[in-house]
């Protein structure tokens, strides 16, 4: 925590220790990267490379990735960070899961595969001076805060002229409905549609693209929206 401006630039790290739960397995997980605009978060889970990779970071990062994050999770990060804003987490936590960031002391190779695709493995190596000084060697993944995309959309095969929301609270925050997106040039309108626990993009009068598969929602610089295939 103390060098978390350095390891994970422009994003909110914080402490994150909830007891969450999957296939009635309890885990407790480390930390919280929360993109600025609340579009995408992670759960940070802090591991030594002597710990047993089967016996018990698999275990744990399967629980992590697994799980479901919700109002629960949003109010322990809320009445406990005061600066942050509650509404907006809980729209953030309404979208896709958080992805699980395991970060490592040593390089531990036989992680990554066996941990993918539920985790990405970071390494961060200490070193002490005799004047106890610290510096830290990074490699691995890397944790970048997204530039152009607000949020992924995917499509909703059960309503399906609709586009779910990946990252609600980015684009509940813009305050706008509807909503003129670009796509290949054609202008189109969007619709926000809230429920409790998803946000849709519905076109008002027809889609300029097949409601297929996954599309990223895109700003530019001057602030105009487009939709462009996700990578």
């Amino acid at each position: 925590m103390q060098h978390s401006r350095e390891l994970f630039p422009g994003l909110l790290t914080l402490p994150f220790k909830p007891t969450v739960v999957y296939d009635n397995q309890a885990r407790t997980p480390d930390l919280a990267l929360i993109e600025p605009d609340y579009s995408a978060w992670w759960v940070g889970e802090v591991e030594l490379a002597h710990h047993s990779l089967e016996g018990h970071v698999a275990p744990q990062v399967e629980v992590l990735a697994r799980a479901t994050y919700g109002d629960a999770e949003a109010a322990w990060l809320a009445d406990r960070e005061g600066h942050l804003d509650r509404a907006l987490l809980r729209q953030m936590m309404r979208g896709a899961q958080p992805r699980i960031l395991v970060v490592v002391n040593a390089p531990c190779p036989d992680w990554v595969p066996r941990l993918r695709p539920d985790a990405e493995v970071m390494v961060v190596e200490p070193f002490r001076s005799e004047h106890d000084r610290y510096i830290f060697r990074q490699n691995g993944f890397e944790v970048t805060v997204g530039g152009s995309t607000v949020s992924i959309c995917r499509a909703d095969h059960q309503m399906p002229r609709m586009l779910v929301v990946d990252s609600p609270a980015a684009v509940l925050s813009r305050n706008e409905d509807p909503l003129q997106i670009d796509h290949a040039g054609t202008e189109s309108i969007w619709h926000v549609i809230s429920a409790q626990d998803r946000v849709w993009l519905s076109p008002e009068r027809g889609s300029p693209f097949p409601l297929e598969g996954d599309v990223a929602l895109c700003e530019r610089e001057d602030g105009t929206l487009f939709f462009e295939p996700n990578p």
